[in-house]
């Protein structure tokens, strides 16, 4: 977690993460924003820093250069906009790591679902997940939270909406 202060002129955070992150949210403190998400895999991993995704919505990717720099393993990378770096604003950023390791223990990566939007198949992690959050990244949709303390399994499972008021489902 790194905390920082707006300059209005793109600038690198520096953060101790001891890797380049997966994932980044990010949220104006001071002011109403909305989540801004920097993922690596998002365009299909293709100058991820472009888009932007909101955790507050269900809209896909949009192309959006005014937010990120690409992260590296020892900076986080912010530009002009105000939902990342208005000159008066303050910032909370979440970041989470991504384990290159085959059995790596932090992973932030893309599946494939089929023509319905279900999911069919398996993605090897390496090990057993304590905490999921999946949202559809060319479609709009929800941000849906699994963890283990409600159950993770491939026949049901309970869920949380990141981007909604819901009680879990």
């Amino acid at each position: 977690v790194v905390q920082y202060s707006g300059t209005g002129s793109e600038q690198s955070i520096a953060h101790n993460l001891g890797q380049v992150p997966g994932m980044i949210i990010h949220k104006r403190t001071d002011t109403n924003e909305d989540w801004r998400v920097y993922h690596r895999m998002a365009n299909g991993g293709s100058s991820p820093e472009d888009y932007i995704i909101q955790l507050n919505g269900d809209s896909a990717y949009s192309n959006d250069n005014t937010n990120f720099g690409a992260p590296t393993s020892t900076h986080v990378v912010v530009k002009t906009s105000s939902g990342t770096n208005n000159g008066s604003g303050t910032y909370i950023a979440y970041l989470f790591g991504h384990d290159t390791s085959s059995d790596g223990m932090i992973q932030c990566g893309t599946f494939d679902t089929d023509s319905s939007g279900n999911y069919d198949g398996s993605t090897a992690l390496g090990f057993e997940p304590q905490w999921l959050m999946v949202k559809a990244a060319s479609t709009s949709g929800h941000w849906f939270i699994h963890d283990s303390l409600r159950g993770i399994s491939d026949v049901t499972m309970t869920y949380l909406l990141a981007n909604s008021t819901n009680a879990e489902s």
